[in-house]
């Protein structure tokens, strides 16, 4: 075995501890959206987490001189992948609102999964058998959770398996609009672009919250915010291959929220689901930093 680099060592581990401090705030920003949804509409609580989000990056952006990175050059490009954003983000938020956050968590795990799936007819990418393996297993993760022909199924499952398609469409098109832009700029353009529906649905319930629920409000976007800046630092920090893995610390931590907030024991079907979802995700990560993808 070669041994790496002291630096590569450190620059690693960096990007470990951010990728999981950025997981951890992105799950706990989550959480607290899940909370404001039993009171406020998912479109108030989209706007004003995409309002405070673009307003981090455009104020970081102009505090280190770097405007010129929030400017895109493929403008129309960007709208475009801006609006899978928006509909994914709707998705996961509306399918928090109705069902445990692990659950929806682990479901929208498989869009690497679907991804892979998506690659080869729709990219032309070649897909060994092994990953195809992966991904049929993955698929089977998703039943296992979802349990279809359990008595506790309902319609609303599947929203969330609706959601992790239209992730895994969504990095599709970032595959072709992340070519010469900046992750800022996609960053900006995506939150921006999600204002747009998130506002069309103010005639329909929106309300003025009081002081402790603004303070969420405003706390959700800060969170979001600072986790996808510190996911951006640890992307910098280290190679996409090591850290991906390490997103699914995620489900980790939704677990532990729902069960300290709304006292959610997952499923064992939930549980066991997951592992599947996990483990196949991961493998084909492993697959793919093996394959130079």
């Amino acid at each position: 075995m070669v041994a790496l680099p002291a630096g590569e060592r450190s620059a690693g581990a960096t990007g470990v501890v951010l990728m999981l401090s950025s997981c951890a705030l992105l799950t706990l920003g989550d959480a607290v959206s899940k909370l404001l949804t039993e009171s406020y509409p998912v479109g108030q609580v989209l706007f004003v987490r995409s309002v405070i989000v673009c307003a981090i990056v455009g104020i970081v952006c102009v505090l280190r001189g770097r405007t010129a990175q929030l400017v895109p050059r493929n403008l129309r490009a960007q709208l475009w992948r801006g609006a899978w954003f928006a509909a994914a983000t709707f998705c996961f938020v509306w399918s928090i609102s109705v069902l445990p956050l692990p659950m929806v968590s682990a479901i929208m795990f498989s869009a690497p999964i679907i991804l892979t799936a998506l690659a080869g007819p729709v990219l032309g990418e070649r897909v060994g058998w092994r990953r195809w393996l992966a991904v049929c297993v993955g698929f089977g993760g998703i039943l296992i959770i979802v349990n279809p022909f359990g008595g506790g199924w309902t319609a609303v499952m599947l929203l969330p398996v609706v959601g992790a398609f239209i992730t895994a469409t969504r990095d599709l098109v970032t595959r072709h609009v992340a070519v010469g832009e900046t992750t800022l700029s996609i960053l900006f353009i995506s939150m921006a672009v999600t204002l747009v529906p998130a506002a069309a649905t103010a005639p329909f319930g929106w309300q003025m919250p009081g002081l402790f629920h603004a303070v969420l409000l405003v706390a959700v976007g800060l969170v979001h915010g600072a986790a996808l800046y510190l996911q951006i630092a640890a992307f910098q920090a280290a190679e996409a291959g090591l850290l991906a893995p390490y997103k699914y610390s995620m489900i980790i931590w939704s677990t532990l929220l729902a069960f300290l907030i709304w006292g959610d024991v997952p499923s064992p079907s939930t549980i066991l689901g997951a592992s599947v979802v996990i483990l196949s995700g991961v493998f084909i990560y492993c697959r793919e930093a093996r394959t130079g993808r």
